[in-house]
């Protein structure tokens, strides 16, 4: 018998999972939820390309704003 590596499931792919499980219990939520669950992304556009994905998939739709709490990474 040999031993399985364990696999690592991208943060994209968690995060396409944990939308698609808020949206299917009907609850609102930001990046930041999504952040708060996973940690931050990898890379700065993975959380983006997440949200697109489910909106563009009709999975999700905006139903409001709200400004952010995480500081930006630009300077004004």
């Amino acid at each position: 018998m040999t031993a399985m590596a364990l696999e690592t499931v991208p943060w994209s792919t968690q995060a396409r999972r944990l939308i698609k499980a808020y949206a299917f219990l009907g609850l609102h939520f930001t990046a930041e939820d999504i952040e708060a669950a996973l940690g931050k992304p990898p890379h700065p556009s993975l959380m983006g390309n997440a949200f697109n994905a489910a909106a563009t998939s009709y999975l999700i739709i905006q139903t409001g704003t709200k400004r952010s709490t995480t500081p930006s990474r630009k300077e004004m």
